[in-house]
């Protein structure tokens, strides 16, 4: 991939990884900081887990968005009205 073409391994598996994702990355990034810290036993800040469950739920909240709103796309919210 052009992405990460120029760049070391580890920093390619994030550009990539954050690439695929399209629809929810900051979830499947919190998924995988999530269980490095929990092979680590390292524990977050509170603060951190407030962000973190903030934008999980501004991330929820936007892919139901979506999720209606290409279905009403689908089936035609914006096909014009021609009067035969």
């Amino acid at each position: 991939m052009r992405l990460a073409s120029s760049r070391d391994f580890d920093l390619a598996k994030a550009l990539i990884r954050a690439a695929i994702a399209r629809r929810q990355p900051v979830t499947n990034e919190l998924c995988y900081t999530l269980a490095v810290e929990k092979l680590l036993n390292i524990e977050a800040p509170e603060r951190a887990k407030w962000i973190r469950t903030l934008f999980g739920e501004i991330t929820r909240i936007l892919n139901h968005l979506m999720a209606v709103l290409t279905h009403a796309m689908d089936v035609g919210a914006l096909t014009p009205y021609v009067p035969s």
